[in-house]
């Protein structure tokens, strides 16, 4: 029997999941980096991983707050 162990990802703001699974979370990372998810430093001091559509919001919401 083989265990597999893959990584999934999905946006903390509205819950979307990437379309694609890897077996590295390096990999998976650089994947969705090219389509346009973000790995970011809220306020509070943790990391959140945005879609494109939220991270977008997200910049203009702290734009807006500047």
């Amino acid at each position: 029997m083989t265990v597999y162990r893959l990584w999934s990802l999905s946006c903390t703001q509205c819950g979307r999941g990437y379309k694609e699974s890897d077996e590295s979370l390096q990999d998976l990372m650089q994947m969705a980096k090219g389509e346009g998810w973000t790995h970011k430093k809220v306020p509070n001091g943790s990391y959140w991983d945005f879609c494109p559509k939220c991270f977008q919001h997200h910049k203009e919401s702290a734009d807006d707050q500047a």
